[in-house]
Order: C-alpha cells, then sequence, then structure tokens
C-alpha cells in the first residue's frame, strides 16, 4: 500500500468515527432534550396549556380554519337553551378551615 492510500484510509476511518460520535451525540441531547420537555409538560399546567393552545391555533391556521373567541364563544354559550336535566346532589358543606 503506498502512502497516499493509506492516508485515504485512515482519513476515511476518522471522518467514520467522527460521524458516529455526532450521531450518538445528537441521538443523546436529542432524547434529554424530549425528556425535559415532558417532564415540563407533566409538571406545569400552565405551560401544558399555552403549549395546547398554541398547537391548535397553528393546525387551524394550517388548516384554513377560524377558531371563536371568547367573546363569539361567551355568546354562543348564552344563547343556549336552558337544560331540562336535572342532576340530584346533595348539598355538601365545605370543611372548616383552621
Amino acid at each position: 500500500m503506498s502512502f497516499s492510500e493509506t492516508y485515504k484510509e485512515q482519513r476515511t476511518l476518522a471522518r467514520m468515527g467522527r460521524a458516529r460520535f455526532a450521531r450518538i451525540l445528537g441521538r443523546s441531547i436529542g432524547i434529554v432534550l424530549v425528556l425535559g420537555f415532558m417532564v415540563t409538560m407533566r409538571t406545569q399546567p400552565e405551560f401544558r396549556a399555552l403549549v395546547l393552545d398554541n398547537a391548535i391555533n397553528l393546525t387551524a391556521r394550517v388548516m384554513g380554519l377560524t377558531i371563536p373567541t371568547e367573546e363569539v364563544a361567551r355568546v354562543a354559550a348564552s344563547s343556549l337553551p336552558q337544560s331540562r336535566t336535572k342532576i340530584n346532589r346533595p348539598v355538601v358543606e365545605a370543611p372548616p378551615q383552621y
């Protein structure tokens, strides 16, 4: 084997090693980021609500739909007929505060 062939082979092996290291490092960082996001979503209800609202709005925008605003939803809810279903539940007094 000549020097040039040996050099090319060594260079190829070095590149393969760097590529393998980068692939492993990239997957590790991705897993850590996903786990961190999952923990944050489970422990922070305000963040979860914010992410869900943004995801719904983005999906609606992509699909070309319009989402009713709070005022429209309030007017729609107030214009509904009163329900005839009666739910009999006993009145439970609040426990005493100490």
